[in-house]
This record gives C-alpha cells, sequence and structure tokens, in this order.
C-alpha cells in the first residue's frame, strides 16, 4: 500500500447523522498537498541557513563524520545519543550540514503535514486537516529552531499519530507497521517519547471497535514489528561492531543525567513556564488564539463531531501531556525539547473545525482562508528576518556566523590540516568542530557534553590534553579562557555542570597550564585563539 494515497474511506462519506462531511479536495491530491507544504516548509524554515547550527547539531555533524572514517562511537569518542542519531546526520550529510539539514527538515515537515492533513480528512471536514498541517509548518518555523527534535524526531512522532489514526479509520495494518518504524527511530532520537505510546492507546480501542479484536491484536504486533525493524540492526551493529557496552555505559550515564530529582521543585517550576512564555509568544498572539478558539469551537460542538474527531481529541491532549513529560528530565527544560509539543498543538489549534456545520464551510471560503494564513505567515517572516539576511549577505559584525567565517577562515590558513588543535567552545560556536575539522589532542575530540554526563571522561580528556598539549587552542572565554574563573564556573553549575568543573583537579590544573603556557594572539566573537608559547632557550 502507498502510504500517501486517498482510496475511498467509508466513514467519510457523510451518511449518518453526525458524522464526517463528505470529502472535498478541489481535485488536488495528496502529492499536490505534499508539494504545497513542502514549498511553504522551505520559505518559513529558512532562519538555519543564515543562523549557526545548533551545538547539538554540530556534535552529531562531527561525531556522525568521524564514525564513518573508522572511529568507534562511544569508544574513540562518547555521545548520549543512541547511535540512531549519527546513521540521521551521515545519510543527510552531503555536503554543507546547514543545507542538508533544512532540506531534509522541511522534507520530513511537509511530508508529516501531508500525512497529518490525509489522517484527519478521513474523519473530518479537509479544512480542519489542511489547517492542521499548515500550524504544523508554520509553528515550527515560528519556534525558531532546527534541532535534531524538531527536525527529524517531531515529524516522525507526527507521521506515527497520522499513521495510527489511519489505521484506525481506514483499517489497515500496513500503516501499524509503518508507524511503528516511525516510532522506532523517534525513541532513538529522544529516549523520552517511549511515553507517548500512552497517547496512542485511543487508536487502538477505536480500532478494535470499528474492525474487530482481531484487527486491533494483529495491528498491535505489526506495530512491535515495525518497532524491531529499526532497533534489531541498531543492537546487532553495536554488537558487531564492537561498541555494545560503550552504547549500554552511555544509556546508563544518560538515566543519570535525566534524574527527575537533579533540580528542586521550584527550578522546574520557573524553567517550565519560561519555555511556555516563549513556547506561546513565538509567532506573535495567533497561536495561542488558534488553539484557545479550536478548543472552544469542539467543546461547544461535542456533540456534533463524530466518535473519531473525539477520538483524536483524546489522542491530542495525551500526546500533549507525554510531550510535556519528556521536557522534565534532567530540570533543564531546553528550548529544544519543547518543540515536540508542537504536534498536538497543531491537531488542537484546528480540530475545532470539524464542529463547523459543513454548510458554512465552503470550498471558496475554505481556501480563501488558507491563502490569507500562508501570506500573513510568509509576509510576517521575510519582513522580521529581513534584516538579519541582509548582515549575513553582507558578512557583517551584526550577523551570528560572520565570526564563524573568520575563525574558519583563519584555521585553514594557519595550522596545516593535520595538526593537533584543542577547539574548546559552546553554543554559536560549535560549528568550529565541523567547518574546520583538525585532529584533538584527546579522542574525546568535544569536552562540554561530558561535564555533567561523563564526569569521569571529562578529567580523562584533561589529563590527555596535560600529556599532549597542542601548538593552537580555540576557546570561547568559558572553559580555558580568562574569564574562566571559580566564581564564573559556579554560577554553571545548576545547569551546566560548574560545580563538575570546580572538583575537577586534573581541568583546574589544564586551566592554570593554558593561563602559564598560552599566549592569546587572535580573538573573533566571543572566541579566542592561543598559541603556546616558545619553549625557554637551553
Amino acid at each position: 500500500m502507498t502510504l500517501m494515497s486517498e482510496s475511498p474511506d467509508p466513514i467519510a462519506a457523510g451518511s449518518r447523522p453526525g458524522g464526517p462531511p463528505a470529502r472535498t479536495d478541489g481535485g488536488a491530491g495528496p502529492w499536490l498537498w505534499f508539494a504545497g507544504f513542502l514549498a511553504f516548509a522551505l520559505a518559513t524554515h529558512t532562519y538555519v541557513l543564515e543562523d549557526a547550527m545548533t551545538s547539538d547539531n554540530c556534535l552529531f555533524v562531527r561525531y556522525a563524520r568521524e564514525w564513518a572514517a573508522g572511529a568507534k562511537p562511544y569508544v574513540v569518542w562518547y555521545d548520549s545519543k543512541p547511535p540512531v542519531v549519527f546513521w540521521i546526520f551521515r545519510a543527510i550529510d552531503f555536503g554543507d550540514p546547514r543545507v542538508d539539514v533544512y532540506v531534509a527538515g522541511a522534507v520530513l515537515a511537509a511530508a508529516a503535514a501531508a500525512e497529518l492533513r490525509r489522517a484527519l480528512l478521513a474523519v473530518s471536514q479537509p479544512v480542519a486537516g489542511s489547517f492542521a498541517g499548515l500550524f504544523y509548518v508554520a509553528w515550527t518555523g515560528m519556534f525558531g529552531y532546527q534541532h535534531l527534535y524538531d527536525a527529524f524526531a517531531l515529524p516522525t512522532a507526527v507521521l506515527a499519530t497520522a499513521w495510527l489514526g489511519l489505521a484506525a479509520a481506514r483499517g489497515s495494518r500496513a500503516y501499524t507497521a509503518a508507524a511503528g518504524v516511525a516510532y522506532g527511530v523517534l525513541v532513538g532520537c529522544f529516549p523520552p517519547a517511549a511515553v507517548y505510546l500512552i497517547a496512542w492507546l485511543p487508536f487502538l480501542f477505536l480500532g478494535a471497535r470499528k474492525h474487530g479484536p482481531r484487527f486491533a491484536r494483529t495491528g498491535l504486533l505489526l506495530f512491535f514489528v515495525g518497532v524491531a525493524g529499526v532497533w534489531v540492526p541498531v543492537v546487532a551493529h553495536a554488537v558487531r561492531g564492537g561498541y555494545w557496552d560503550g552504547f549500554v555505559g552511555a544509556l546508563a550515564a544518560n538515566r543519570r543525567y535525566g534524574a527527575l530529582d537533579r533540580v528542586p521543585l521550584a527550578t522546574h517550576f520557573d524553567r517550565w513556564c519560561a519555555e511556555w512564555y516563549r513556547l506561546v509568544t513565538a509567532g506573535g498572539a495567533f497561536p495561542a488564539f488558534a488553539v484557545c478558539g479550536s478548543l472552544a469551537g469542539l467543546v461547544g460542538g461535542w456533540r456534533r463531531v463524530s466518535r473519531e474527531v473525539r477520538v483524536w481529541a483524546v489522542v491530542a491532549g495525551l500526546w500533549l501531556v507525554a510531550a510535556q513529560a519528556g521536557t522534565f528530565p534532567g530540570g533543564r527544560h531546553f528550548g529544544p525539547y519543547y518543540s515536540f509539543l508542537l504536534g498536538p498543538l497543531a491537531v488542537l489549534g484546528s480540530l475545532g473545525w470539524a464542529a463547523v456545520p459543513p454548510a458554512l464551510s465552503v470550498r471558496g471560503f475554505c481556501r480563501v482562508l488558507i491563502g490569507a494564513f500562508v501570506a500573513a505567515t510568509l509576509t510576517t517572516h521575510w519582513i522580521a528576518r529581513y534584516s538579519v539576511y541582509r548582515a549575513y549577505d553582507m558578512k557583517t559584525t551584526d550577523s551570528f556566523r560572520t565570526p564563524i567565517w573568520h575563525m574558519t577562515y583563519f584555521i585553514d590558513a594557519m595550522i596545516p590540516a593535520d595538526e593537533p588543535v584543542l577547539v574548546c567552545v559552546w553554543g554559536r560556536d560549535t560549528e568550529i568542530y565541523w567547518q574546520a575539522p583538525r585532529p584533538a589532542p584527546s579522542p574525546h575530540i568535544i569536552p562540554w557534553n561530558l561535564v555533567e554526563i561523563r564526569p569521569e571522561l571529562f578529567a580523562a580528556w584533561a589529563d590527555d590534553v596535560l600529556r599532549n598539549p597542542p601548538q593552537w587552542i580555540i576557546t570561547d572565554n568559558v572553559l580555558l579562557g580568562p574569564g574562566a574563573t571559580d566564581d564564573f564556573l559556579r554560577v554553571l553549575a545548576p545547569q551546566w555542570g560548574g560545580a563538575t568543573l570546580t572538583d575537577t583537579p586534573s581541568y583546574i590544573r589544564l586551566r592554570q597550564f593554558v593561563r602559564d603556557r598560552y599566549d592569546l594572539v587572535n580573538g573573533t566573537g566571543d572566541m579566542l585563539i592561543l598559541r603556546r608559547k616558545p619553549l625557554p632557550a637551553g
């Protein structure tokens, strides 16, 4: 079965009172809708080209390339993510990772939006599904990230939800297997997403009621067959590749890193409020208005909507709770975690249209409404980012990318490709790890991700550098720069491991060694270039 097909659906025929109306696509096929969503995603996700890549994505690119060159993950270098993440970045790496993530993220967003529209089209009016897809694409652009989570993991969550909804509506077991594959990739990117299974249980009960218990049992089995289709190769490759023990150790460290009691409840609440405020205000008041208006319409017309729409409302509510629960581990509440909330919010922001009487949901009105939404989104996006794109195009100091461009030029001009360099940066500057790759003086290439997760490996990194001090150090004035005082580092303790830093003797020795034996020779943006002093004569 082709997953993008639109076969006739008996529950969309509108033959019973209160049932969904007959579908009217205006002649637009599913692939045409996919093309439209893709164009919309490419036009609204352009921030990833002019902004610096997120720190995590830069790590994944460097690690994926090290893996492709023969280095064993979790053995020669360390990261806490499952191998699925590095396979993804190896699969999309065609030269410039920023362009690769941009294009791949847009394609996945369009596919998720198109399938979400089809799933809702099977149980409701076309306008509900169309707006769900449009809201999803627009909000991921408004949110301002192009992280592993919103570019790759979130679309798989949306696809799994849409395919399970289609399986329940149409009685197709093939969709459950496809949903299992999507779920396997999702958990491989973001393990806390395992709790999403609870949100999808209503689809199981709906499928059993509509198509019989046997369909539900077989569909459930095929779902886990799809999950196994992802994870059996992962486990087999880890065992055969000799990094199974390191992978298990990474998962164990992840549990410690994600402990709920790492921070007080009050800290959880403060960070939760800050992220929700940013989420609600991303793109102005429209997202909050859309969700509140849709929910009001859905509650007011609850008796008029079909049983299938009610199930979707329950699934979206449980999905939102599950996605929110996934932000709590470790108490960090990092912004990218909250991108997972955009999927259920897009559904909740559009289901209210299912309660609109069919007579009012006329084709011409829907087209005007959709066109107005698309035009308004594109206009506000490009007006808001015009000056940013101009600064990027002219490589002025107002662009986040200019310091990265200058530093890459300096490294390529001054340092041979085979000379070891200690790169010790975080944040926007992390692109240096793959923009101008140089051998590292330690197998653990990037120290920042070790500070809290694996402090023993962080200490080993510091010892490695002390034993093999390089000629050049590129740092960001945080870990090794002049500003890395004990008082400054302790400020980082609640979220970035400052206490771990000040309690690591080898790091303290390394910091003092850098201050005594290196000179500051240049700098750009937040990055500093240090060169080792000549050895005393004799």
